[in-house]
């Protein structure tokens, strides 16, 4: 009885002693290498993004009329983040001024958002 007791006390301090040794290991493999994705899946990603681009494009123009503003306006601040999508998928620039204009429009979109509400 008493070696079944010392067992249990044993083997869970074992097990975390185990799993913290490989902690720093388990890290150090989640962080992102830094190299450039394919293409295929740089461009899968992208269109992802340019599709919330431009649904925040949207979402934006209508939010701005329901909150009041007349359709100039809600249009001009919708126009914002579309004539960022837009920029963002010409695909004659290179991927690195696509995908930061598509940052943009992002960003933009948030402080639009913010200054709507």
């Amino acid at each position: 009885m008493a070696t079944n007791l010392q067992e249990l006390h044993v083997d869970p301090l074992r097990h975390m002693w185990s799993w913290l040794t490989r902690l720093p290991q388990v890290i150090w493999a989640a962080i992102p290498e830094g190299s450039e994705l394919p293409d295929r899946v740089w461009h899968q990603r992208h269109q992802g993004i340019l599709g919330v681009v431009w649904l925040h494009a949207i979402g934006i123009a209508c939010f701005s009329l329901y909150t009041g503003y007349s359709f100039a306006p809600s249009l001009f601040e919708g126009g914002i983040i579309g004539s960022a999508a837009l920029v963002a998928a010409i695909p004659l620039r290179p991927r690195t001024h696509r995908a930061s204009v598509a940052a943009f429009g992002l960003i933009a979109s948030s402080a639009v958002l913010v200054h709507l509400s």
